[in-house]
């Protein structure tokens, strides 16, 4: 019988598995302090899990084991799927190559991957990327509220209302705006 390895699957555990190496090593910790922390954050991941992971001798990850390292190692787990230097190109998915930085820019719904470096999209491309750009909307809406929240906070917080009103008059009418179209007027 032949065993066929998803070499893709296996690529993405081992460089997640390398940089959860690299950033454990950088605080001077152990496979076993690793173990002990994602117990304390409330799921256990066992040394020799760890270890299989940080060695190449684990094929997966799961989203939850990936959250909870990201945590234990303070960082995002975009950085662990994902890892620079970003210039470098990857396998998005089996056989579709792109810079990392767009792997992982899809990744946390900024982009669409099929956007870059296409001469021009078939219309099935187009009509998918639309599809996505529609089921990413409410995130991209999301962001851009939280990024206008915190602005208006700071230029509030600076108390150079006279100097600021336009840029404040600015946020809040965006502020609504936003919160409008995602149904959640305040």
């Amino acid at each position: 019988m032949l065993c066929f390895v998803n070499t893709w699957e296996t690529e993405q555990a081992a460089r997640i598995g390398a940089e959860v190496q690299r950033l454990r090593k950088g605080l001077k910790r152990s496979a076993q302090w690793l173990s002990e922390r994602t117990e304390e954050l409330g799921l256990k991941m066992t040394r020799q899990a760890i270890t299989d992971l940080e060695n190449g001798r684990r094929r997966y990850v799961t989203t939850a084991e990936l959250v909870i390292l990201a945590v234990a190692l303070d960082t995002a787990p975009v950085a662990l799927v994902y890892p620079g230097p970003y210039r470098d190109r990857i396998d998005l998915v089996p056989g579709v190559e792109r810079p990392k930085l767009v792997a992982a820019e899809w990744f946390s719904g900024n982009v669409d991957w099929r956007l870059e470096g296409s001469a021009g999209l078939s219309d099935e491309e187009l009509e998918a990327s639309n599809r996505s750009e529609e089921n990413t909307h409410q995130l991209y809406l999301e962001r851009q509220l939280f990024d206008l929240l915190r602005n208006a906070r700071l230029v509030r917080e600076r108390g150079e209302f006279e100097k600021d009103r336009e840029l404040i008059e600015y946020y809040d009418k965006r502020i609504r705006e936003i919160q409008k179209e995602l149904g959640v007027e305040e």
